[in-house]
């Protein structure tokens, strides 16, 4: 029964309590014969949409997620059957309301249970007890932090039985990736300007303009800004060491882009380089992120600059093991032709393949210097990759359950550990392979980041007699490449009676 004089747990925000306070008016109304008024709170609430934007109302949960789940809601009845949200911008909200009923003649209890790392909340009382023939109207909230797609199921139980409602949204903003893990501009004689290029990604779903960036120093500065970089485009960005008459140890700033309507934090760049007292000088190379059990296409050169009015001869000590030359071992840079453009030689190198284990692979090459008429030096300078993915070990595979018909079993967890340096993103599909409903719990999909471990719930409510079994299938959905090829292993569930 409800009780119209009990006053629910505040809500975090106003308008939530407008709709907690909604949804115990309506029950109160039905309870007294008042015709109950429109609690739907899009109706007085529009939702925020870019200008010159056309967001849908729905489109987040298709067929696939629909079919990817289990319930046996014998004497309740659960509504809308999916709560898809559509496109809501990321950090902002929207309400969709959940009806449970209870179709039968006693009071019943009821538990609404949500995946906790889901962006879907409610400050409306997620345990309790239902009326005779009575419902609940359960506010759920999304609220998305991340750009693209976010899935969850939400389980409604009450006794032996239990509905699944695939939930859905689709963050509507930018997210910003550096697609390198440093920037090292290198040694930079006196009174000249050192740069290096790096890229910058967007990942997300709506364009980032980049108006600035935070951390610059007297040392360092960044350009282009404003910068606009399309959803899922990249754009170049020049990090400059400025001019300066001394001679200095390592500099280095950190250096992140300034964008409103990022989903995500904006990244961070750590920039090295030094100003030294020589005129020739020989800069790394950098192939930045790649993508783990791959073999980059693309060649990086390590740049001898000469900024003195002489030829310099250079010589390559010896070819390095993990990447490979593509061209000779020594030649020539030519002399400055105004003192302040260098002349330039190009040592061209190649990534070998790269391994199925995440990590950086890095390799120094010693390079020797002849002026013409000088003393020989020798510069040491490294080469660099940066190995990206996921290594996931999914355990234990096999589950058994036991329980009584129209009971339940305890729950039993398996588990997703991430050893790599990119989140492992995983959808997962649901087959019942014998028996009736009975399952509870099934993921839509989940997210590890590196190194972490996420732990998924499960238990049995059998509908029919024994045997049940199901199993649940992941597959890649986005975040880094799987690097192990066995770590994309099904779970197996069983479930008897005793």
């Amino acid at each position: 029964m409800v009780n119209c004089r009990y006053p629910q747990r505040r809500p975090r925000t106003p308008w939530l309590a407008a709709i907690a306070l909604a949804s115990t008016l309506f029950a109160c109304a039905q309870i007294a014969g008042v015709e109950a008024p429109d609690l739907d709170p899009r109706s007085s609430r529009p939702e925020p949409r870019a200008e010159g934007t056309d967001e849908p109302e729905t489109g987040a949960i298709g067929e696939a997620e629909k079919n990817n789940t289990d319930s046996n809601a014998e004497g309740i009845e659960v509504t809308p059957p999916v709560l898809d949200f559509g496109t809501v911008v990321c950090r902002e909200s929207k309400v969709v309301n959940l009806v449970v009923v209870n179709k039968t003649e006693r009071p019943r209890p009821y538990e609404v249970v949500m995946p906790p790392d889901a962006p879907f909340t409610s400050d409306f009382p997620l345990k309790g007890w239902i009326a005779p023939r009575d419902h609940i109207t359960v506010p759920i909230v999304a609220l998305p932090t991340v750009s693209g797609d976010a899935k969850a199921n939400i389980i409604v139980t009450s006794e032996a039985s239990f509905a699944t409602v695939p939930a859905g949204v689709i963050g509507a903003g930018a997210t910003l990736e550096w697609m390198t893990s440093i920037a090292d501009i290198g040694e930079t004689p006196l009174n000249t300007e050192g740069t290096t290029r790096v890229r910058l990604r967007n990942t997300g779903v709506r364009a980032a303009t980049i108006t600035g960036f935070a951390g610059v120093t007297p040392d360092f500065v960044a350009a282009p800004a404003p910068l606009s970089i399309a959803a899922g485009a990249d754009d170049e960005v020049e990090l400059k060491l400025t001019k300066g008459g001394a001679a200095t140890g390592k500099l280095n700033a950190t250096l992140q882009p300034i964008a409103a309507g990022l989903c995500a934090p904006a990244p961070a760049l750590d920039v090295t380089g030094q100003r030294v007292n020589t005129t020739v000088t020989v800069s790394g190379a950098d192939w930045g992120k790649k993508d783990c059990d791959t073999t980059p296409s693309d060649t990086r050169d390590v740049v001898v600059r000469n900024y003195s009015n002489r030829e310099v001869a250079w010589t390559l000590m010896a070819p390095p093991t993990s990447f490979d030359l593509q061209g000779p071992m020594s030649g020539v840079a030519p002399p400055s032709s105004n003192g302040t453009t260098p002349g330039t030689a190009n040592i061209r190198f190649k990534s070998q393949a790269l391994s199925a284990n995440p990590g950086l692979v890095t390799e120094t090459i010693a390079v020797m210097l002849a002026p013409n008429g000088g003393t020989p030096t020798t510069e040491s300078v490294t080469l660099r990759v940066d190995v990206r993915g996921a290594v996931i070990k999914i355990s234990p595979t096999e589950l058994s359950f036991v329980a009584k018909k129209n009971a339940s079993s305890p729950t039993k967890a398996f588990t997703i550990t991430n050893t790599g340096n990119e989140t492992a993103s995983l959808a997962w599909s649901f087959l019942r392979t014998a028996g009736g409903p009975a399952w509870v719990g099934n993921p839509q999909s989940t997210s590890t980041g590196a190194q972490k471990t996420t732990s998924v719930g499960l238990s049995y409510r059998p509908s029919t007699d024994p045997p049940n079994t199901a199993e649940l299938t992941p597959t890649r959905s986005g975040g880094g490449k799987i690097c192990n090829a066995g770590g994309l292993a099904k779970v197996k569930m069983t479930g008897n009676d005793r």
